[in-house]
């Protein structure tokens, strides 16, 4: 038997365990909490849910309860009918007193300018996503197939012995691998795979059909030698642990960004490692700050138009929806200059 098929036979076995012995009850649980609910249980609860609103009702109660000035009428009618009240009740919460009134000054409009700010910040950061996520997604293939061999990556011996008690973790990363395939059997590149190589995929195929975090998880479950050795080939004054910091940041910022997640006045849960360049005066960082999340970005940006595009538009958006970037969204003193310098500066070119 090829020593790739007995790597195979011990994956599978792998996931019949995870699937009997960790899935089943999960389900089993939840089913029983699904289908158990019962009127009673609303007693219970620490608040009763609210009653859902018609649109009209919803700008009535936004008026007449929350105290909310509301210029035009017909126009917040139609954005209400647009946009999902829940949505836009994230922005609101900085705006409420203790009664749970608008501040006098606030009004429906200055809110939903904030909001469709926001979307266009988040598309601007979105934007620089791609190029980055095929940037190291190319490394990693690269390096790992010329090191390993095209199937290499489904061997949970050649990533580091210390991810996970027993290879717990990188047996999940491995099962998601059959995950990929079994979600994506229409794809043309599964397919010709199935067809000529009898399912085998290198990893330079799999890798596009991998999310960006997955290939920030798959980063992070290299052994550090090979983590060192990407750095030193694609990238330049960034140590791999940072490179690591920075690319989970990423996946959770384009995450935010798909998901339509709100950035104004937030604190993100995570926090990308501080770094330091004598070539370069990043000022005072809020390492939970949006601005921390748009350094870590422009640093491993190998398109670099693209992202001087993407630091003038940011800039636009501060100016014509007048929203200071600062004490909104943790930027510093001459961010725009800051951001300029950073850009692509870890790309090995």
């Amino acid at each position: 038997m090829r020593k790739d098929q007995k790597n195979i036979d011990f994956i599978q076995e792998c996931h019949i365990i995870i699937v009997t012995v960790v899935l089943a009850p999960l389900y089993n649980v939840a089913q029983s909490t699904l289908f158990n609910y019962k009127e009673t249980d609303k007693v219970n609860a620490k608040r009763e849910l609210k009653k859902a609103l018609s649109f009209k009702d919803q700008l009535s109660h936004l008026i007449d309860d929350k105290k909310l000035i509301v210029n035009n009428k017909e126009n917040a009618l139609t954005i209400l009918k647009h946009e999902n009240y829940y949505r836009l009740s994230g922005y609101m919460i900085d705006f409420l007193d203790e009664q749970d009134h608008f501040h006098q000054d606030v009004t429906f409009e200055s809110i939903y300018n904030i909001y469709k700010a926001e979307k266009e910040i988040r598309s601007t950061l979105f934007e620089l996503v791609n190029d980055i996520e095929v940037y190291l997604k190319t490394q990693i293939a690269n390096y790992f197939s010329l090191k390993y061999g095209a199937i290499g990556y489904l061997n949970p011996l050649n990533y580091k012995h210390e991810y996970g008690k027993d290879y717990s973790d990188v047996i999940h990363l491995l099962k998601k691998f059959d995950e990929i395939i079994l979600r994506n059997s229409n794809n043309l590149i599964v397919k010709h795979h199935n067809n000529e190589y009898n399912g085998f995929m290198p990893l330079w195929a799999m890798v596009e059909l991998m999310s960006f975090g997955m290939i920030s998880k798959f980063f992070s479950a290299m052994k550090t030698s090979d983590k060192k050795a990407v750095c030193r080939t694609g990238y330049k004054d960034i140590t791999y642990d940072k490179l690591e910091s920075f690319y989970h940041s990423i996946a959770y910022l384009r995450n935010q960004c798909c998901h339509y997640q709100r950035f104004y006045r937030i604190k993100h849960p995570i926090k990308p490692k501080a770094y330091s360049t004598s070539n370069i005066d990043l000022g005072e960082v809020k390492i939970n700050s949006t601005y921390s999340l748009v350094l870590a970005l422009l640093f491993v940006n190998p398109n670099t138009k693209l992202g001087e595009r993407a630091i003038g538009k940011l800039k636009s958006i501060e100016y014509k929806a007048h929203i200071d970037f600062i004490n909104n969204y943790g930027f510093n003193n001459n961010w725009q200059d800051r951001l300029y310098e950073v850009n692509g500066h870890c790309i090995k070119n």
